[in-house]
């Protein structure tokens, strides 16, 4: 049997298709959240990286639709290679938003570079582009799987074993290139469309199966670090450690950092009237309607006292840091209303602001939680800010300073 471009791609693509389908799916029907939803989003671009594939086999390569799908296909890899990427960055509690934009602004790249070289007979530039873009992706990808909530895991280092493999597949694919050319007997014979994809698709699936494992595992165990196990939600010492690295970066650049309290009341009552199991849920819905309605790269964090659920996050203003508090509270109000036998708590939402406190997180803690306290009490508003009321303290307290 020969194995033509089109058939391996409609192979490449069935394979990849269905572990993709079933991934979202499984995501969408769990209401997973954060990392999990970042490799989503990279396997719906896979799909779309493979369908462009079997498109490219049905037309001639000199045609513009070729072209154009060729250019859609490797920005959508290099874009779901990126989302592997920030996946893990996500798992690991690290910054995404940045790094997203560089990875968008990577694929465009690729895709602008095949759309201007591809029509130029023997060029070589987009296959170069895109082999070098996945190459430095796979080593990112690489570097943040082995982040301090990944790496215990027996999948994770499957995962850095197929896509080392995998990167460095496309690093020789570069160097051929540039050494031999596109239209080498040597390119054709090892990096050419049909060994491509007979990569992907052994390389790709063994890669694709440890994220499903990952993501299991991820949200079924308690994982090390003080992460929180099924909500994505951090643990008190854990939050306090990345809002301390938060609010160290802001204070360089001034930007203003939000700490946001919610809190339930009258828990103890509910307990002493309805049982612990009903408080239990009622504190498991307060942690997971937080976690889904805070900022996709906010910091949620849980406090020694389980009815108080804390969030860091950015802001552009005061009005925006209202605005993102004012949805955190009508999001935990629906799944309170939405939840069955679950009788509905007094809420309250606190505001603290480095540009009013500074940047201290202790401070801003502290203070944001007597907001909320106040919110809980009032029957006139149901967000607070925080005020400066004598509170002070150095910018991070727990270091020394210079004298």
């Amino acid at each position: 049997m020969t194995l033509d471009p089109i058939t391996a791609g409609i192979f490449t693509a069935t394979a990849v298709v269905t572990i993709a389908v079933t991934y979202i799916a499984t995501t969408l029907s769990r209401r997973y959240s954060g990392g999990a939803q970042l490799w989503g989003i990279g396997f719906l671009l896979q799909i779309i990286a493979v369908v462009c594939t079997v498109v490219i086999g049905l037309f001639d390569a000199s045609e513009w639709t070729s072209v154009w799908a060729l250019a859609l296909g490797n920005a959508a890899a290099v874009g779901a290679a990126g989302c592997v990427l920030m996946g893990f960055r996500a798992y690991n509690g690290e910054e995404v938003a940045g790094p997203s934009l560089m990875v968008v602004s990577l694929a465009f790249l690729v895709a602008a570079v095949t759309v201007v070289e591809r029509p130029v007979a023997g060029g070589y530039t987009s296959v170069l582009w895109y082999s070098l873009a996945i190459a430095g992706l796979c080593v990112g990808a690489i570097i943040h799987a082995v982040g301090p909530r990944t790496r215990p895991r027996v999948a994770t280092w499957v995962f850095v074993g197929s896509t080392t493999l995998f990167g460095a597949y496309h690093v020789m694919r570069a160097v051929v290139v540039i050494t031999a050319g596109e239209d080498s007997a040597v390119f054709a014979a090892w990096f050419g469309p049909i060994s491509l994809t007979l990569v992907v698709l052994v390389l790709g699936t063994v890669s694709s199966l440890t994220l499903f494992m990952l993501r299991a595992v991820l949200v079924s165990d308690q994982p090390p670090g003080g992460f929180a196990a099924v909500d994505e939600v951090l643990a008190a010492s854990a939050f306090l450690a990345m809002l301390r690295r938060i609010l160290r970066r802001a204070a360089h650049r001034t930007e203003l950092v939000v700490v946001i309290a919610v809190i339930v009341e009258d828990v103890g009552a509910i307990t002493a009237s309805f049982g612990q199991e009903v408080a239990e849920a009622t504190t498991r819905v307060l942690r997971s309607a937080v976690r889904e309605f805070a900022s996709p790269v906010a910091a949620v964090g849980a406090t020694d006292d389980r009815t108080i659920i804390l969030v860091a996050t950015t802001a552009s203003s005061p009005s925006d840091a209202r605005r993102q508090a004012g949805l955190i509270y009508r999001g935990v109000i629906e799944r309170f209303v939405d939840a069955r036998g679950i009788v509905v708590p007094g809420v309250g939402v606190g505001v603290a602001l480095s540009q009013t406190l500074g940047y201290g997180p202790e401070v801003l803690v502290e203070a944001a939680t007597i907001a909320a306290v106040e919110a809980s009490e009032s029957d006139e508003t149901s967000v607070v800010f925080a005020q400066a009321r004598g509170l002070g303290a150095p910018a991070f307290p727990a270091e020394p300073t210079e004298r």
